[in-house]
Parts: structure tokens; C-alpha cells; sequence
């Protein structure tokens, strides 16, 4: 293993470790399997809504959905989508899908097929990063639950 393939896969791996600590943060006493934030203005608001798919003993598969609500419709802002792993027993939260594009590999050459970027995870990982700690700081739990 060549020196900065170790280094990519320490900082996914210090990514996750951060991720895992935000997502801990805003799950910690919830106890239902929905869940939603409002985030921002109120003039502008963005809703978090969080869904866990998958508990297992050590692991979680959790949606996370951010919306903007616009008083009128812009056909350009769609709802962004991932699906994150938590996983409990190693304290790691990592990305495995965004938009309903799975994202595998650590690194990709470029150019290729999906035109990924050559470090796709990290960015992902980045950005969910950006979105827990946003969430986080000025976040607030939504009236109801959704149905």
C-alpha cells in the first residue's frame, strides 16, 4: 500500500469517526423512527427529515432528506438524499449512497463512466459533515412527525 492511499483512507476514516459524533448528537434520546429538523429562517427554511431504515444490533441504515421550502417552485432545488451506515460497535458514520447513487470505492480514476470525481466519497462525507453540524447548530424539531 503506497503512502497516500493510507492517508485517504485515515481521513475517511477520521471523517466517519466525526460524522459518527454529529449523527450521535442528534439522534441521542430519539426514539422514533422519524424524525424531522427545521433549519434556518423562517422565511427560508430547510427541513431535515431523518428515517431509519435498517437496526441491527450493531449497525443502523439511516435516510436523511434535506428540503427547501420555497414560496414558489424552482424546478433546479431538488431534495437531497443520502443513505448513511451507522455503526455503533466502531463509532463510525459513513456515507453509502447520495441522490440514489451508491458510492463504493475510496478513490476513482478520472476520468471515468459516472464522471465522479476522483475523491467522490470524501466530498460526500464532507457534506454530510457540513449538513450534521449545520443541523446541529441551528436546528430545531418540527411540530409533527411526518406520517
Amino acid at each position: 500500500m503506497t503512502q497516500p492511499n493510507r492517508r485517504t483512507l485515515k481521513a475517511l476514516q477520521d471523517l466517519a469517526a466525526y460524522n459518527y459524533v454529529l449523527l450521535h448528537k442528534l439522534l441521542h434520546g430519539q426514539t422514533q423512527t422519524q424524525w424531522q429538523l427545521i433549519l434556518g429562517s423562517a422565511s427560508a427554511p430547510t427541513r431535515l427529515e431523518g428515517r431509519c431504515l435498517e437496526n441491527t444490533r450493531w449497525t443502523q441504515l439511516i435516510q436523511l432528506t434535506w428540503s427547501v421550502a420555497t414560496e414558489e417552485a424552482q424546478p433546479w432545488l431538488i431534495d437531497q438524499q443520502m443513505l448513511v451506515r451507522y455503526y455503533q460497535d466502531v463509532h463510525l458514520a459513513e456515507v453509502i449512497a447520495y441522490q440514489r447513487q451508491q458510492v463504493r470505492e475510496g478513490r476513482y480514476t478520472y476520468p471515468n463512466a459516472q464522471m465522479y470525481h476522483p475523491d467522490e466519497k470524501r466530498q460526500i462525507n464532507q457534506l454530510l459533515r457540513e449538513w450534521l453540524h449545520e443541523a446541529l447548530q441551528t436546528g430545531y424539531p418540527a411540530l409533527s412527525t411526518p406520517a
